[in-house]
């Protein structure tokens, strides 16, 4: 059981290592790709950075300035308590936001700038036809202008971006006196209306008052009657009391439909269509609170002194119905979604709901007043005609004098109540004088402006390189091919590497000082052809390959270079080599070697009788000890292909065998003609010559399945003119370094 647990064990240890192995292995491939196109991804992050570092370092800076106000709840109308419990509401957070963005506060505070202030304002020198300087700063204030609501309560924080600190700061400050001067004259002037009212009705109780006192006068003087029985003041006494509680009643009453005039306007301006639902139990309690305040006017006017526990119980008891009712409507108009209780609406319902109740107890205390002053009157119709005159005009006289004394009382509380009121805004912070300015975030931006930059040319990169189908790395062509790669040659550039070697500056000489006879022996180019040789007998150990054909899937991958530095390096090592120019086409050889052309190889072909040496040139190098001998295309035949094919083509190839240790025969590419599957099948290996960033995936393959279908045995592929920077990521100094100290100890 043990083994059992520690195999699993093991075999879930490889899955994870083989998972890391395959995510090193894609991270790396992101890494090469993003190092191969670096200068793609430099160039994108400064075509993206150094306009908008230029854009920042001119855009004028902005500063903000914060204020900050609370909305507090008031209730100054408690002096009416007698003429309706009412209630004061707040303004919705909403319509408070929208006066302070509006357009027309925006002007009063421009008005308020002094002049040099508004200098600090950035104009065009031509502002638009219909727009005055005055109307174009009232613009941009209203641009930089923010108005937040702190969730969960009634604080606003105002909020003023401009160009100058000084400008920021006052701006915000102005804003915040000018809404509280908004707020104190709109509450001032409610209040003033009910004011007026009082006002109203002192003058008319004053005239009043005035000739009923005028009339008893005029009468006392012209009757002998001057006062009335005690039968007769008790009948005007109780008449009076009950018309002075109607009259205040009815004066209630028009108190409370002026207040309610003011609410359904207020109303009708958050939503004309607001109304509440009457269900069962509304109606009921409706009914009991009505009848409830028609028996407390009629005990009002019968109790005594004594009684007065009793009218404050029924009292008590009318407050509890009547909130009762209030709770109920409250309730109804939120199950018809009425009701929002962080808006105005929701303040607007219940004081319009409460005055509505209020108003129907008032008529029905009003209307059980009306039936007991009438019931006193008819009393009074009773006595004799001097006496009932007299008890008339003193009942005027008394119920007129009670009135206006009332009223002489509410109008100085109105008054004193009009001048106290200071608004329901509190400021609780002033705007400061802002140090920094919060526009242009230059860090950000520039922050932000470089990572656009990098993923711009990241993912642009990326782009291109999945249109890009060639192979580039030895990865590439192991996944693409399923063949094996015997070495990687890096580009040999006589603007780079070579130089450094070399020195060699003829560019008529380029190609020839690309040979491995011209560069140093431990050169990194050289230790690239050493390791394809290695890997050559590693990777063919069942086969002895004397006659090997060099070529590529399509033209320009460097075969023939390939063919002739291989040459050179089983040369240096003492095997008696031999390069046939087998591109009856377009042959390079001798243009390489700078040797002649012709006879060569077809004139071989030709001539049986003539001995093959006299066609075979030598290389003349120290380096090699004349084990290099090369055989040139000779002159170009009209049919190439007819005579590689030839037995007399395959009888030489016999022939050199037993001459040569190695023969390295340089073909044509493979897709262009059928001259390398002919002498494929002639010999014991083909080697693909592949170009790095060149050769296509689809070339590679079809060149490859050309191979296979002619059944001829490929021994390895070749990457050539690799560029070791853009493909690996590393660079070629340390090689460099190593040339030049053995240059110099050499």
């Amino acid at each position: 059981m043990d083994n059992i647990d520690l195999f699993k064990e093991m075999e879930l240890e490889g899955f994870r290592l083989q998972n890391n192995q395959k995510l090193s292995t894609v991270l790396i491939d992101y890494i090469k790709i993003m190092f191969r196109r670096k200068w793609l991804i430099a160039l994108c992050t400064i075509a993206v950075v150094v306009p908008i570092t230029i854009w920042i370092m001119h855009v004028p800076p902005s500063y903000r300035a914060d204020a900050t106000i609370i909305y507090e709840e008031a209730n100054d109308t408690a002096f009416l308590l007698d003429l309706g419990q009412t209630f004061y509401s707040k303004s919705a957070i909403v319509n408070m936001i929208e006066q302070i963005q509006s357009r027309t506060l925006a002007e009063e505070v421009v008005r308020s700038l002094p002049e040099d202030m508004i200098k600090t304002f950035k104009l065009p020198e031509r502002l638009p036809e219909h727009l005055s300087r005055d109307q174009f700063i009232v613009r941009l204030i209203r641009e930089e202008l923010q108005v937040e609501h702190v969730r969960g309560g009634d604080i606003l924080k105002i909020i003023v971006q401009a160009n100058d600190p000084n400008a920021a700061k006052n701006i915000a400050n102005s804003y915040v006196d000018h809404i509280i001067d908004w707020n104190t004259q709109k509450n001032r002037k409610e209040i003033s209306s009910i004011r007026n009212f009082v006002e109203g009705q002192l003058s008319v109780f004053q005239d009043k008052l005035r000739d009923a006192e005028e009339a008893l006068v005029t009468f006392k003087e012209n009757n002998d009657v001057i006062q009335l029985s005690d039968a007769s003041s008790k009948v005007l006494e109780n008449l009076t009391e009950a018309e002075v509680a109607y009259s205040k009643a009815r004066a209630e009453r028009e108190a409370l439909q002026q207040r309610k005039h003011i609410i359904e306007q207020k109303k009708q301006e958050l939503l004309p269509s607001l109304g509440v639902p009457v269900s069962k139990i509304t109606q009921q309690l409706k009914e009991e609170l009505l009848d409830l305040e028609r028996q407390y006017s009629r005990l009002q006017l019968q109790v005594g002194l004594d009684d007065q526990e009793k009218l404050a119980s029924m009292r008590e008891k009318i407050n509890q119905t009547k909130q009762d009712l209030i709770d109920e409507l409250m309730h109804n108009a939120a199950q018809e979604n009425l009701v929002d209780p962080l808006s105005q609406i929701r303040n607007l319902l219940q004081e319009a709901i409460t005055i509505d109740v209020d108003l129907e107890t008032c008529k029905a205390q009003e209307q059980a007043l009306k039936n007991a002053v009438d019931e006193h009157d008819a009393e009074l119709q009773m006595l004799p005609q001097q006496e009932l005159e007299l008890a008339r005009l003193i009942r005027a006289k008394e119920v007129n004098d009670k009135i206006y004394g009332t009223l002489l009382e509410k109008r100085e509380e109105a008054r004193i109540t009009e001048s106290g009121k200071i608004g329901d805004i509190r400021v609780i912070d002033y705007a400061e004088l802002p140090i920094k300015p919060v526009k242009p975030q230059k860090k950000k931006i520039f922050v932000l402006a470089l990572m656009l930059g990098l993923s711009l040319g990241v993912g642009l990169a990326f782009f291109l390189n999945s249109l890009d189908n060639s192979l580039k790395s030895e990865q590439d062509v192991e996944k693409c091919l399923n063949l094996p790669v015997l070495a990687s040659i890096p580009n040999i550039s006589s603007n780079g590497v070579l130089r450094k070697i070399t020195k060699k500056e003829d560019a008529d000489n380029l190609y020839s000082s690309k040979l491995l006879s011209q560069l140093l022996a431990k050169s990194y180019i050289f230790e690239a052809y050493r390791s394809l040789q290695l890997n050559f007998s590693l990777l063919n150990p069942d086969k002895n390959l004397k006659t090997v054909v060099i070529t590529s899937a399509a033209p320009g991958e460097g075969k023939t270079l390939t063919s002739l530095n291989i040459a050179q390096l089983y040369a240096r090592a003492g095997i008696r080599t031999l390069v046939m120019d087998c591109d009856l086409r377009r042959p390079m050889v001798h243009k390489a070697l700078k040797i002649r052309q012709e006879p060569g190889l077809t004139n071989a072909l030709i001539d049986k009788a003539a001995h093959l040496e006299s066609y075979v040139q030598l290389f003349n190098d120290e380096s090699l000890h004349d084990n290099l001998a090369v055989l040139t295309c000779g002159a170009l035949p009209p049919n190439p292909s007819e005579i590689l094919g030839s037995k007399r083509m395959g009888d030489l190839l016999a022939q050199l065998e037993d001459m040569y240790g190695l023969i390295i025969i340089d073909a044509p590419p493979i897709i262009s003609v059928t001259d390398s599957i002919i002498l494929g099948q002639k010999v014991d290996g083909v080697l693909l010559v592949l170009r790095s960033g060149k050769i296509t995936r689809e070339a590679a393959q079809k060149a490859k399945k050309i191979l296979e279908n002619s059944k001829i045995h490929i021994a390895g592929t070749l990457l050539n003119d690799v560029d070791l920077k853009k493909v690996y990521g590393y660079y070629k100094d340390y090689y460099y370094y190593s040339n030049k100290k053995m240059a110099v100890e050499s």
